[in-house]
């Protein structure tokens, strides 16, 4: 009875710890700064996590972030995209709004490669990587600029 009972909690502990593989993760992170003279709002994903951030003029806030493990390899800019897959096409879009909650513009996922600045093109966001010295997790901030042209 003894070996049954000792080899239940070997195989219970086991079980119960995730595999090294899993708990090293790479930090990876979507900024929205203002870039403008004035508060706006901008909208994340639609649906139940839906939020509007608020960010004063010359700030920036969190759009989005995802701690993928390591063994998924590099994160990308695609990993932005993973958070509209599950919305209708038509709910595909971020928009950004005035301080008194007036739509100033509009930014659809299917227009993402139009010639004309778009958020969704990773193109108009700047890359920022940092690379820790105890550890060999790395850090991938994106930043997109909204400009007093994005919103005129």
């Amino acid at each position: 009875m003894k070996k049954i009972f000792v080899l239940c909690i070997i195989i219970l502990g086991g079980v119960s710890c995730d595999p090294p593989e899993h708990l090293k993760t790479h930090y990876t992170y979507w900024y929205v700064k203002n870039a403008t003279n004035e508060p706006i709002s901008i909208t994340t994903v639609p649906g139940h996590l839906m939020s509007i951030l608020t960010i004063i003029s010359g700030d920036s806030v969190c759009f989005h972030s995802f701690c993928p493990p390591q063994h998924w390899g590099i994160p990308s800019f695609n990993g932005l995209y993973d958070i509209w897959k599950k919305t209708a096409v038509q709910d595909q879009h971020t928009d950004i709004l005035s301080n008194e909650g007036s739509l100033l513009k509009s930014w659809n996922y299917a227009d993402r490669d139009a010639e004309e600045r778009q958020f969704f093109n990773e193109s108009y966001w700047r890359l920022y990587m940092k690379k820790y010295s105890h550890s060999d997790e790395l850090n991938f901030t994106w930043v997109f600029d909204i400009y007093p042209t994005d919103i005129k």
